[in-house]
């Protein structure tokens, strides 16, 4: 059985950040999926770049946290069909005295466990959705990727959303036509 074809709601909710506070405040904003991420890690993750669907296109967010790393690792979402549904990692300093950066994340989406990647050491957080999917990243970046926070949307079929959009063009036409005037 194939796997329905969902896009996120444009109404979301904004969850977390979780991690340090360190690095300068980064957000992708809102689409309508995500197709890929990027991961650069080594001991903790050092950078992410996430490549989102926006309304049918892909669409590359930029590049958030430092240079380093040693691992590069392309997860790739087998788009539409599938979409994140959680994500979840542990935050921790990488050197004694230093704020918390994200040392590991896991991604789950509707078909697969993604992960763990980097280094399952520190705080553990998660962010498990019911009936809905993440649809933006947002968070802290430095040298490494300091936090973590997402943007969630409740999941609607294409098919209902496709109809919906054929009865509202079908209305559109109907209420532009001009009505039969009576006749005395």
């Amino acid at each position: 059985m194939q796997a329905q074809k969902v896009v996120g709601s444009s109404k979301t909710v904004k969850v977390g950040p979780w991690g340090g506070h360190g690095g300068i405040e980064w957000d992708d904003g809102i689409h309508t999926g995500i197709r890929g991420i990027t991961l650069i890690h080594d001991r903790c993750i050092d950078s992410i770049q996430v490549e989102y669907d926006h309304n049918g296109k892909p669409f590359l967010g930029e590049k958030h946290g430092g240079l380093g790393g040693s691992v590069t690792t392309k997860i790739k979402l087998l788009y539409p069909d599938e979409y994140l549904t959680a994500v979840s990692g542990h935050s921790c300093p990488v050197v004694y005295g230093g704020s918390p950066v994200i040392r590991s994340l896991t991604f789950k989406s509707n078909l697969r466990t993604l992960g763990p990647f980097g280094v399952e050491d520190g705080t553990p957080f998660s962010l498990p959705t019911v009936g809905g999917m993440i649809v933006g990243f947002n968070g802290k970046g430095g040298w490494y990727l300091d936090s973590i926070g997402c943007r969630i949307s409740a999941t609607r079929s294409v098919k209902m959303y496709e109809t919906l959009q054929k009865k509202l063009v079908k209305f559109g036409t109907m209420a532009t036509k001009p009505f039969a005037t009576a006749k005395s």
